[in-house]
């Protein structure tokens, strides 16, 4: 199998991206590394920060590596190979990873790349390791039952119960990893709303879901904060709409806002962070910036904007 194989002293290692709805503002994203059968090192987790199929293989790469980091330093192996059906991540760790560092991490246009921080993380890593590793594209999804096929599947696997989708094995039971079955990520709380029919679609598009046992619409958790916004303002709107209908009026969705609130980023000095907050101004801990959502009132907009003068 894959892993350490036998006494050759190699290290192979498949790594796995995936991603549900991807694209959409409801994505979820997550990793898969897989050494072999049982091997504590096996991995997989949701991707932290942008959740696109693209982070959740460049993630793989980058927690492949740092896993064997450690053990490079301690008692270098013969060779470690990295394997990825991701010819993504074969250019960011290769040819187009270079040329953005030549070119003071832009592109060819004068462009920050897609997800810069993670390219940058891989040069960080890989490169003092790069003569001890060796990275290889592989096939995805062969249905073979060789060595690196089943690795490859492996990872797949893990990648998708990282994202809570479990995937039918496709290879002989003796050779699956049974270990992280039980690790599956329990699914995210259910918060229940009460949407009436004439709303349903709206709030369906931003990542609400129907329980068909309790017959309630509900959002979990692992949705952006935008999205939860927007959920809930529709909930106000159905809730006033089935007010009017009870006096004798005509519920309509005329005015019906399903846009998808922003983080508008301000710069807010130290000693008026407390006064920020109070108007409605929030920490984003991952880019160290204080925000407002675009749908704040008007005047506690102003009053932010006065802050940063």
């Amino acid at each position: 199998m894959s892993g350490d194989s036998g006494d050759s002293g190699v290290i192979n290692i498949y790594i796995d991206g995936s991603c549900i709805h991807n694209g959409s503002p409801n994505a979820i994203a997550g990793y898969g590394v897989y050494f072999k059968a049982d091997d504590e090192r096996n991995e997989y987790a949701r991707v932290v920060g942008k959740q696109t199929n693209n982070t959740g293989e460049l993630t793989a790469f980058i927690r492949a590596v740092e896993k064997m980091k450690d053990e490079i330093i301690k008692e270098p192996p013969k060779k470690i190979a990295i394997y990825s059906d991701s010819e993504y991540v074969i250019k960011c760790a290769g040819a187009y990873g270079d040329r953005l560092f030549k070119n003071d991490w832009k592109t060819v246009e004068g462009k920050v790349p897609p997800n810069l921080k993670l390219i940058q993380r891989i040069r960080e890593i890989y490169r003092p390791y790069k003569k001890h590793i060796e990275l290889h594209h592989i096939k995805a999804h062969t249905g073979f039952n060789d060595e690196h096929s089943i690795g490859n599947a492996e990872a797949d696997r893990l990648a998708n119960l990282a994202v809570g989708v479990v995937v039918a094995a496709a290879v002989a039971p003796d050779y699956i990893d049974n270990t992280l079955i039980s690790n599956i990520k329990q699914p995210s709380n259910k918060n229940y709303i009460n949407i009436g029919f004439d709303y349903k679609d709206a709030v369906k598009k931003l990542g609400a879901k129907w329980d068909l046992r309790c017959k309630k619409w509900y959002y979990e958790d692992n949705i952006s904060e935008e999205n939860i916004t927007a959920i809930l303002e529709i909930e106000k709107m159905s809730l006033s709409s089935e007010d009017k209908v009870a006096d004798g009026g005509e519920a309509t969705l005329a005015g019906v806002d399903i846009e998808i609130h922003k983080k508008i980023y301000v710069k807010i000095p130290f000693h008026k962070k407390n006064d920020a907050k109070k108007h409605g101004c929030r920490w984003d801990a991952q880019k160290k910036s204080w925000y407002y959502m675009s749908n704040l009132e008007k005047n506690k907009i102003d009053s932010i904007i006065k802050l940063e003068e």
